[in-house]
């Protein structure tokens, strides 16, 4: 009986590996890429420096009738080709001329050029409209922002630039670098391939099964190289003669595990862990609970009026208004896209937001969720639930709120806007520590420690290399035998 679960388990991971060894091959040649760079994206920031500046004389129409179609939402005051706009952000965004308050359904291709040549200077060769996705908007979330115009300008680096005629802003940028390094990383290895990435549930379910057959090989072959290892003495070594056999022999048993945790952890990135195994929340949704806005037409019109003759915002690209914990508030960003300087109105008077009290909070918890017990800490760096990160701004300080429920909830609350920026408990603990920790390892000794972070990345990438790419050449030796075979009797 063993010798013939033996048999199979061999076969199994024989087969399995031929199938997947050049996926594998892929996935670890494109992860090298993919630790420096990744799909290409818009650049926030370069961008928000086009953006022109208010000159504190623009006319702001009340924008009572407005609040009601966008409840809850941010409202933002920028200059859109020399005009005043209000702008509704989020996956369906809405423009609107703030002195008329008519939609600005879809700009034209001239506004659209002007929105292009405040933040690229380049001449333009051409201009294409796209009213359907291509490469580098893959995303079915574009469908809100077409028609696109997508610009290729004369420069060195052969910049191509996408315009949203219905967002108002640049939506993606990409140069000869960024695409050729996409094509080597991130396509290959998230599978990035357009009319692939459109059917998001397909796209989806080829990377978990993939992911799923690819745990089968590496569980098999770990459990197959244990039992191969001989036993000399009181020291193990492989049987294989031949080096391709013995190298991927060893670099298994050497590196396996971690082939295991890169696969796992790549299925874990799209597929969500069972109830059975952990259960989520599904009766709250703090973000709406806590974050839900009740916004005052007569404090949101006369504050945007003040703060543009305010002298402190003379420099004033964009000003947002929210309504959080009952405080109404202005974010004013002069300098960065990610940072602004928030101000309140008392009185008539533009002062500075004073940071959240312990007794405001407090107050807001037992009005917001009363039924559950809860203990408070004010956090002045980050945890191994509130962690830093590079691409998405996590300010300090912050309150992390716990909750004593069966879920182990956490809530995070802005110190100075009263935000809730991120909701934790024992479900996506542990979906991190499955796709983020395992794939990533953006952890523990690493989390502050980028180079070393990259050196062991490299390290055991070069490992799950070697395995694969054995793997492959194994394959190929065995069709090769396979062929000759074959030829050999055709013609016998």
């Amino acid at each position: 009986m063993i010798k013939l679960l033996k048999k199979y388990l061999f076969l199994i991971h024989k087969w399995t590996g031929f199938v997947m060894g050049l996926l594998f091959v892929v996935w670890f040649i494109s992860g090298f890429i993919m630790i420096y760079h990744s799909f290409p994206k818009p650049r926030p920031q370069n961008y928000f420096h086009g953006l022109s500046k208010f000159s504190g004389h623009e006319t702001l129409s009340s924008p009572k009738d407005l609040l009601d179609k966008y409840p809850g939402s941010e409202i933002r005051l920028e200059i859109v080709n020399e005009q005043p706009v209000y702008r509704f952000p989020g996956r369906k965004p809405a423009i609107y001329n703030a002195s008329s308050l008519k939609q600005l359904r879809s700009l034209g291709e001239t506004e659209c050029r002007r929105i292009l040549k405040s933040n690229f200077p380049a001449d333009m060769i051409e201009v294409k409209e796209l009213n359907d996705f291509d490469q580098w908007i893959p995303w079915s979330y574009y469908k809100a922002y077409f028609p696109i115009y997508k610009y290729r300008l004369n420069d060195k680096h052969k910049t191509h630039v996408y315009v949203s005629s219905t967002k108002g802003e640049i939506v993606q940028e990409t140069t000869h670098r960024s695409r050729v390094y996409a094509w080597m990383g991130a396509i290959p290895h998230w599978l990035y391939f357009k009319n692939l990435r459109l059917h998001s549930k397909l796209w989806s379910d080829v990377i978990i099964w993939l992911s799923a057959i690819g745990c089968i090989v590496c569980i098999s072959g770990i459990i197959s190289g244990c039992i191969r290892l001989k036993r000399k003495k009181v020291q193990f070594h492989s049987p294989y003669k031949k080096k391709t056999l013995k190298w991927h022999h060893i670099g298994g048993l050497l590196f396996g595990c971690f082939v295991f945790t890169f696969i796992l952890s790549g299925l874990m990135s799209l597929a969500d862990i069972p109830d059975w195994v952990v259960k989520r929340e599904k009766s709250v949704n703090y973000y709406q609970l806590w974050n839900k806005q009740i916004i005052s037409d007569s404090t949101c019109h006369h504050g945007f009026t003040q703060l543009l003759q305010h002298n402190e915002t003379a420099t004033a690209k964009r000003i947002s208004f929210n309504n959080i914990l009952g405080r109404s508030f202005y974010g004013v960003y002069s300098n960065k896209a990610n940072k602004p300087d928030y101000y309140t109105i008392k009185e008539g008077k533009i002062m500075s937001l004073p940071k959240v009290s312990d007794s405001l909070l407090e107050r807001n918890l037992k009005t917001l969720i009363p039924d559950k017990h809860y203990k408070t800490e004010l956090l002045s760096d980050y945890n191994s639930f509130y962690r830093y990160n590079a691409k998405r701004l996590m300010p300090l300080p912050v309150y992390e709120v716990t909750l004593e429920d069966q879920f182990n909830t956490r809530l995070f609350i802005d110190h100075h806007t009263g935000k809730l920026l991120k909701v934790t408990n024992n479900s996506t603990q542990l979906q991190w520590w499955l796709y983020q920790g395992l794939h990533t390892f953006k952890f523990g000794c690493f989390s502050h420690y980028e180079g070393l972070r990259q050196t062991w990345l490299i390290f055991i990438s070069m490992g799950g290399t070697i395995v694969s790419l054995t793997a492959f050449l194994l394959f190929v030796r065995y069709l090769r035998r396979k062929t000759k075979s074959q030829l050999h009797k055709h013609y016998r």
